[in-house]
């Protein structure tokens, strides 16, 4: 079992959607190799179910196909992993809104790999309420997950939760994200099986993604030529600059994040995480792309 853990926009989703394909084989997706060592990807089945809080309609039911519509987790998950079939055995209790016990759950895995993915929990929260029966259903539910997970070998959980430094959520739905948090310590302790914390996207890993996603290719060659400019000015200039300016690690920190200069993203980072509805890397990306959408029209003389 799993938890990504960020503040919004960074990375929990994508992740999600990363672990979908690498279980599925990374059929259709180019570079592989650039990802993970295709040697650990699956070479037989894995039944993959991902519930999107997002996207539920727990009010009219989200359509799955074979004229069926699923108004819980628990309806979709059990489609998802067992076809229309695995829908029926819990017909009632996703028209009822009730949820289902463990053995039900673990019947839906047919003694396969299973990978059961839950993103945007606390959208869904606030679709049903949680001081609402539709909260404490949540809760059975994901205890009845937990319990189906840890008694099968062969299946994984993975689930997201917008939280920032400390555990302390911010984002639109705090209270929703701080209440799923609180239930889910208060399963696990009476758990065989604890989730492994994990944040997506690493500090040191921002600059990467932003690189990756702004630019088709980046010159290493031009990349060196420039940072070799600067360290010869802070040499130059080593009077006048802040002792904390070293010329060996801030040569190395820009021949990284080239074309951006380390101290810009450092800034980004800190400011923005002050920011409580901020979407980290999707936020940065989205200004970035302005600011060099914009200098590459108007190439101005100084730059």
């Amino acid at each position: 079992m799993f938890r990504l853990d960020t503040a919004y926009g960074g990375g929990k989703t994508h992740g999600l959607i990363a672990l979908a394909h690498a279980a599925k084989g990374m059929r259709n997706v180019d570079g592989i190799a650039d990802f993970v060592d295709p040697l650990l990807l699956p070479k037989g089945q894995v039944r993959v179910a991902a519930f999107d809080g997002e996207n539920a309609d727990p009010a009219n039911g989200r359509d799955m196909g074979h004229g069926i519509r699923a108004r819980t987790p628990w309806g979709e998950i059990a489609y998802l992993l067992a076809g229309a079939e695995g829908y029926r055995r819990v017909a009632h209790s996703d028209q009822s809104g009730q949820a289902p016990g463990s053995e039900t759950l673990r019947g839906l895995f047919g003694g396969q790999p299973v990978l059961i993915l839950v993103d945007e929990l606390s959208v869904y929260l606030r679709k049903v309420g949680k001081e609402d029966a539709g909260g404490a259903q949540l809760t059975a539910f994901l205890s009845s997950l937990i319990k189906a997970v840890e008694t099968a070998p062969r299946a994984a959980l993975v689930y997201t939760l917008a939280l920032g430094k400390g555990g302390v959520a911010q984002d639109a739905y705090r209270d929703e994200n701080e209440y799923i948090s609180e239930r889910m310590a208060e399963l696990e302790s009476v758990s065989a099986r604890k989730a492994t914390l994990l944040n997506p996207t690493r500090p040191e890993e921002t600059v990467h993604v932003l690189r990756r996603r702004l630019f088709e290719s980046i010159d290493d060659s031009e990349a060196r030529e420039v940072v070799a400019a600067y360290r010869r000015q802070w040499t130059a200039c080593a009077e006048s600059l802040p002792s904390e300016v070293s010329a060996t690690v801030s040569a190395e920190e820009f021949q990284t994040s080239y074309p951006f200069h380390p101290e810009l993203l450092e800034t980004l980072t800190g400011k923005t995480a002050t920011l409580s509805n901020f979407q980290r890397v999707r936020g940065m990306l989205r200004l970035l792309v302005r600011t060099i959408r914009q200098l590459w029209r108007d190439r101005p003389s100084d730059a």
